[in-house]
């Protein structure tokens, strides 16, 4: 399964969900999981139904956890991993000596 963890974020295509959403909450003992809309998928703008034209960023849908697993298995449903750029990717051992010395003081 996905990680429907806090702020993961999901690529879905569905036909009645489709594009890029946030995961806002996974309430215990609950069978439902709460996602905000973030946008729509790029290369898939041109194709995109009257239900995502209309869909407003940060407009939040309850989805039964069945159903994402369902989409899931049919391949509908993919986690998306947000990275920072640059610097930010490397580890502390691959600086140089004056960016590892700024690392060590700060």
């Amino acid at each position: 399964m996905v990680a429907l963890i806090f702020n993961a974020v999901l690529r879905i295509d569905a036909q009645d969900l489709q594009g890029f959403f946030r995961v806002i909450a996974t309430p215990a003992c609950q069978a439902t999981v709460w996602l905000a809309y973030i946008g729509p998928w790029a290369e898939r703008s041109e194709q995109t139904d009257d239900a995502c034209r209309t869909a407003t960023v940060g407009s939040l849908t309850q989805v039964a956890m069945a159903t994402l697993w369902a989409m899931e298995g049919d391949g509908r449903l993919a986690t998306v991993d947000l990275r920072p750029a640059g610097k930010l990717l490397i580890s502390s051992e691959d600086l140089d000596v004056n960016e590892k010395t700024v690392w060590k003081r700060r």
